[in-house]
């Protein structure tokens, strides 16, 4: 049996990061409520570290969350990645 696919938590974390301040705190606090409980809980309570392996499956429940949160479509997730994407790189990549 394969294992479901894995990605690092630094994507993950860094959505998650970027909802409040891109969309407001209600929309991120209503994010959470569209979570499962196991993923919801991960995010409020540090059980995801920027190298730990997620399961793929709670980056695209994140996305949908989030569409759900703010009762908007896939742009509104283009638009958080690029504040997360500027907030994570801001200088050299190392």
């Amino acid at each position: 049996m394969t294992e479901a696919p894995r990605v690092k938590g630094t994507g993950f974390l860094g959505i998650a990061s970027a909802i409040g301040p891109v969309l407001g705190p209600d929309v991120y606090e209503r994010t959470l409520a569209e979570l499962a409980p196991e993923i919801a809980n991960a995010l409020r309570y540090g059980g995801v570290t920027p190298g730990a392996w997620v399961p793929l499956a709670w980056h695209a429940a994140l996305h949908e969350a989030v569409m759900t949160a703010s009762t908007s479509g896939p742009s509104v997730c283009r638009r958080v990645a690029k504040h997360m994407t500027a907030a994570q790189f801001r200088s050299v990549y190392k």
